[in-house]
């Protein structure tokens, strides 16, 4: 068997090439090419352009998270540096860490791009994150070996899958867009590294670790499928002449490189590793159920992406480019196909074992699919060649058998024509947005119960907030200091006490607050120190007199503490000891003749930042290292 596997051509040659059994039709080439330009349109259609040129951020379904984290960085990063402490969430917390993940993309190119506005930052990142995906299938394609047409047939079938596959095109149309992404370039990364183990280039081997790096900075989720391409390319390279020993060389060698490039933010997610908290995601787990209706039906178990007419064409076509690679042994396509397989066991399979659910196992589906586009390509490209040799009679047959398909086929594309496309914030939000650059204030917080204006009234206004989504879904036990419509401070709005609520309010220095809960209304229009300034579905009130200010202490009254890029600057400082009214960490130092401690305050779980001003200094600067 051996013998028999080194003695095929394909896996002979210095750079494997399948040998070419099904030819790949002009005709073929012109549609995959036109599917492409469709999806082009499709992507431009669902992330308008017109906003980009009319400066409008991005609000609508998570990309109000994806502009805020664009714009936390544009203040805070440099080429430089990796993380940073943040005053416009929760009280103060570390930005570019835990909370990170899976939007570092927008926050390299904001840190990257200091001179353009964060909210063109983040379109244009989306932009070319949607569409892109279709040209790494094809560049995977032809690093796995594929001739050019079976590229160009990949380069369509990812046009299509990527446009029409429910999952999938949940995501990127709602702004869970590098996930998908990223999943693609693991495609590539597998080509790379395919290369790479073959031929034992240095070139491959080094464009393989780049990725590899770049994959981790993206998204560390795609870890563990990354790792079933190391272990199925490592086999599917058996025949190729190089040695195992040489082999494992190059991947380590690739590993290396890739841990080089990661290793700034390792080192700080180390550092800072008791920060994180577990934040249950029970909308991407899966389990038997999810699993039998995906596959045998189609429609998927409580989803809103739930269609999988394409997931079983992909599935199945899939499945026959294995049988063909198997049968004429294109190892480098039947890797991919392991991959696909190990990602639906991740997808599957994570829900039930202790911390792998933390992942949102349910995602690996996507993954799966990219990943399967390789051997569904050939499938396809068999297919047509069993058509064009094929009789009347089995024609006839192939066309009634897609018949059945056409019905959940033209519900995916008129649901395709029925997509929302991405907006900014709407009339009412923008009300209240005006009515807070037209009211300069007097230095305190917002609290905003929603989420998606919460995230966006930093980068709007230059104000603190208290809420939004960076802190609900935050994987950070600071998010205690945050508010949604339906809790705050920890805990359900009905469980507050009126007395918890004001302290609260005080503790977090909030000057106007809006809200969305009738809880919380009904407090505020009854408290005789606040006044209504915006009635419609939002309610903002604003704080009568001053609020309580930013320290805590005696001879407080003249001191301002002003945010800066590596910290907090106090002016005006009091002798002696007072505290802020941001959050501790314990990374931060202070300036000679003063010194720093960490203080509790009610319920919330991170402590606050206590100065003891030994030296009378007026001016103190705390910084982040």
């Amino acid at each position: 068997m051996v013998a028999t596997l080194c003695a095929c051509p394909y896996m002979t040659e210095p750079e494997p090439r399948p040998r070419s059994i099904a030819r790949t039709t002009p005709s073929a080439t012109i549609i995959s090419w036109l599917l492409f330009v469709v999806h082009c349109l499709l992507v431009l259609r669902h992330l308008p352009v017109r906003l980009l040129r009319d400066g409008v951020s991005l609000a609508s379904n998570d990309f109000h998270y994806l502009s805020s984290t664009a714009y936390e960085a544009s203040r805070l990063l440099s080429w430089h540096t990796t993380w940073g402490y943040s005053p416009h969430f929760m009280a103060g917390y570390p930005f570019g860490l835990w909370n990170s993940f899976g939007r570092r993309i927008y926050e390299l190119a904001a840190a990257c791009l200091p001179g353009i506005d964060s909210g063109t930052v983040t379109h244009a990142t989306l932009l070319v994150m949607a569409l892109t995906p279709p040209l790494l299938i094809a560049a995977a394609a032809r690093l796995l070996g594929a001739s050019r047409g079976l590229a160009t047939v990949s380069l369509g079938l990812a046009a299509v899958v990527w446009q029409l596959d429910s999952m999938l095109a949940y995501f990127w149309t709602f702004g869970v867009t590098a996930f998908a992404f990223t999943s693609a370039l693991a495609v590539t990364f597998a080509g790379l590294l395919f290369r790479a183990l073959a031929t034992g280039r240095w070139v491959w081997t080094v464009a393989a670790g780049s990725c590899l790096g770049a994959i981790g900075w993206l998204h560390p989720l795609l870890l563990f499928p990354v790792l079933a391409v190391a272990v199925a390319m490592t086999f599917a390279t058996a025949g190729s002449g190089r040695r195992l020993g040489a082999r494992l060389a190059s991947l380590g060698f690739a590993a290396g490189i890739a841990a080089v490039l990661l290793l700034p933010w390792l080192l700080s997610l180390a550092w800072l590793a008791d920060l994180r908290a577990s934040t249950p995601t029970p909308f991407l787990r899966a389990d038997w159920r999810h699993l039998l209706m995906d596959l045998f039906s189609d429609r998927g178990y409580e989803r809103p992406h739930d269609r999988r007419v394409m997931l079983h064409v992909v599935l199945v076509f899939a499945a026959w480019g294995t049988i063909v690679a198997w049968r004429d042994r294109m190892r480098a396509t039947l890797a991919c196909a392991g991959v696909a397989g190990a990602c639906l066991l991740f997808a599957y399979g994570f829900s039930s074992i202790p911390h792998l659910d933390h992942t949102e196992p349910y995602r690996y589906q996507v993954t799966a699919s990219m990943f399967a586009l390789p051997p569904a390509a050939e499938g396809i490209r068999r297919l047509a060649a069993a058509i064009r040799h094929a009789g009347r009679e089995a024609r006839s047959a192939l066309l009634a058998a897609g018949l059945l398909l056409l019905p959940n086929l033209v519900a995916q594309v008129v649901g395709v024509a029925y997509r929302t496309p991405a907006s900014g914030l709407d009339t009412e939000q923008m009300a209240v947005v005006r009515w807070l650059r037209e009211n300069a204030g007097r230095g305190g917080r917002v609290l905003c119960q929603d989420e998606v204006l919460g995230d966006m009234l930093p980068e709007l206004t230059e104000r603190a907030v208290i809420g939004g989504a960076v802190a609900a879904q935050g994987c950070l036990p600071h998010r205690f200091a945050s508010t949604d419509h339906a809790s705050a401070f920890g805990r359900p709005l009905h469980e507050l006490e009126p007395a918890q609520i004001d302290a609260y309010l005080d503790l977090y220095n909030i000057e106007v607050a809006i809200t969305s809960a009738a809880v919380l209304e009904r407090h505020l229009a009854n408290h005789g120190g606040w006044q209504r300034v915006h009635d419609g579905r939002l309610q903002a009130f604003v704080r009568s007199t001053a609020p309580p200010g930013y320290v805590i202490g005696d001879r407080t009254e003249a001191t301002s503490v002003i945010p800066s890029r590596d910290g907090l600057r106090i002016e005006r400082a009091p002798a002696g000891r007072f505290v802020l009214r941001y959050h501790h960490l314990a990374t931060m130092q202070i300036d000679a003749g003063a010194s720093l401690q960490a203080v509790p305050m009610l319920e919330d779980p991170v402590p606050f930042i206590a100065v003891d001003n030994t030296a009378a200094a007026t001016t103190l600067h705390i910084t982040v290292h």
